[in-house]
């Protein structure tokens, strides 16, 4: 395997082989798998001579290096083999799988550039809140997009489905992804929520379980953004998720026991103030 191996890998030269492999051979695993090396390897950039040439100062030349990177995202994302794996998002086989992969491996390079090509949007279809890891790789890239951009990631992770079925069509609301969400996987998040960092899990469990700090989040933005109606709050309380924000109280990470807190607290204020609203119609009425 190239990882494997300490050879100098040329800019001038590489660069075009993962543009061709981005364009023309994405629907074959091994080529996009030789993309993922060579990215993983090599740092697209600006060449020395250029930036001496030009006098680049490092704010333009970061500048630079993102825009190739940038352009190579775009390329994969506009390519019909992309196109095709997007279209059977709900199942991932192996050159989607090593397509995926060259996208975090580039992404990951700059995730300003993975953010000027829309790349939440993008991948957004792949992601399914678990503990898998290409899940993880997923939101901890949309993390890192996020504190690159002046504005939260909120309003387009409200699209999420977490449902593998094809067939499945949601509203685009987040009440709509939690009323699709898999029971079981929501029960085995809260033990994750506040479970000891020592213990290991196997690929397969956490594969079925919900990752808490998406859940977390995705319930943060729904009390915070979203006006429920009284239907939709059953709804919310039959996903289960409120469990995984109660365990999540226990947590180790900090910013996730914090995360929770200030769940609670603004789920409890927005109840106490929809209750309020409706005594006060009620009354109304009835006077």
């Amino acid at each position: 395997m190239l990882s494997k191996h300490t050879l100098a890998l040329k800019g001038h030269l590489v660069e075009p082989l993962v543009t061709a492999i981005a364009t023309n051979r994405l629907n074959f695993a091994e080529t996009a798998d030789l993309a993922v090396a060579i990215c993983k390897r090599h740092r697209f950039k600006v060449s020395i001579a250029d930036c001496i040439t030009a006098r680049l100062s490092d704010e333009l030349n970061r500048y630079l290096q993102d825009n190739e990177i940038t352009r190579h995202l775009n390329e994969i994302y506009a390519s019909k083999p992309y196109q095709n794996v997007v279209s059977a998002a709900s199942t991932i086989d192996s050159a989607a799988l090593s397509t995926l992969q060259l996208v975090l491996a580039l992404a990951l390079q700059s995730p300003s550039a993975a953010g000027n090509a829309r790349s939440v949007d993008r991948l957004l279809p792949f992601y399914r809140g678990t503990l898998s890891t290409l899940d993880r790789s997923l939101f901890d890239l949309f993390l890192r997009i996020e504190r690159t951009t002046p504005s939260s990631l909120s309003p387009l992770l409200r699209s999420w489905n977490p449902s593998t079925d094809s067939s499945t069509l949601l509203d685009g609301t987040r009440i709509g992804a939690l009323g699709a969400v898999r029971k079981p996987f929501v029960r085995r998040s809260w033990l994750r929520a506040f479970a000891s960092t020592r213990i290991a899990y196997t690929a397969e469990e956490d594969e079925k379980t919900y990752d808490p700090r998406f859940v977390v989040a995705f319930v943060l933005a729904l009390v915070e953004e979203d006006d429920l109606k009284p239907q939709e709050w059953t709804t919310f309380l039959e996903s289960g998720v409120l469990g995984t924000v109660v365990a999540a109280l226990a947590a180790s990470d900090d910013g996730l026991r914090m995360m929770a807190r200030a769940t609670l607290a603004l789920m409890s204020k927005k109840v106490e103030v929809s209750s309020s609203s409706s005594l006060y119609t009620s009354s109304t009425y009835c006077c």
